[in-house]
């Protein structure tokens, strides 16, 4: 018997991970496995992911001791690996949430820069007025209808990932603060509008609290914040909802 060398060896098991992806792919994941029919599909993707993920370890690491088994994740509809190429570096594809990713015995100089890369939630505070006129296309013509506008193309672009100074931030809520006759702008679903009573610099600072982006170029305002808060300005902004 031929003993396979570990780049051969290697390029078996993504071809074997390919297959079993083209199985899988589109198929109903509650569906009962035939030969075993205690597990359903996605628990079978589950437990072959984690095997793959063993076995490419040992082969990846040119492990001459044991290796500790991985434990399969809980299954979910992601369970199931995705196709990918024979290559020298990627024996399996999958998507995982940021805490899963966090329980793989990942390569040393990733492990330290993980930390860095993961997002933390964080409260998008848009100050509208600002926002709407840094860019000269007519708003002033109809503040409520430019507004609007805004709030719609920020509810189209959220929840997102948002690069920030120190790291990344998942936006889990947007607070759009509109005052004038912006205000008069009605609520759109997916973004929460706070109408300024007066002036809409007092109102962000009062709704900004540590932790929050806020995003605007007004100097004086960025001043008052409270400190924790992260200042983006419009143009950043504009770019993501582009």
């Amino acid at each position: 018997m031929d003993v396979l060398s570990p780049d051969r060896y290697h390029a078996a098991l993504a071809t074997d991970i390919e297959r079993f992806a083209d199985v899988v792919a589109g198929a109903d994941l509650g569906v009962t496995v035939p030969t075993c029919p205690q597990w359903s599909l996605a628990q079978l993707a589950a437990h072959t992911g984690a095997a793959h993920r063993w076995v490419s370890a040992i082969v990846a690491e040119r492990a001459t001791g044991p290796v500790a088994e991985p434990v399969p994740d809980a299954p979910t509809e992601s369970a199931a690996p995705l196709p990918v190429t024979a290559n020298q570096e990627s024996a399996e594809l999958r998507w995982l949430t940021e805490p899963e990713v966090a329980r793989l015995r990942l390569h040393p100089a990733f492990a330290a820069s993980w930390p860095a890369l993961r997002s933390r939630d964080v409260v998008l505070v848009v100050d509208a007025a600002n926002v709407v006129g840094s860019v000269p296309d007519g708003w002033w013509r109809d503040r409520a209808g430019a507004a609007e506008r805004l709030l719609h193309r920020l509810a189209r672009a959220l929840p997102r990932t948002l690069a920030l100074p120190d790291g990344y931030g998942w936006v889990r809520r947007c607070v759009v603060v509109l005052e004038g006759r912006g205000a008069a702008a009605p609520d759109v679903a997916a973004v929460d509008v706070v109408r300024a009573p007066g002036s809409g610099d007092d109102t962000i600072v009062s709704v900004a609290e540590p932790g929050a982006v806020v995003v605007t170029a007004d100097r004086g305002l960025r001043a008052r914040l409270p400190a924790g808060v992260t200042t983006l300005g419009p143009a950043t902004l504009l770019a993501l909802l582009r």
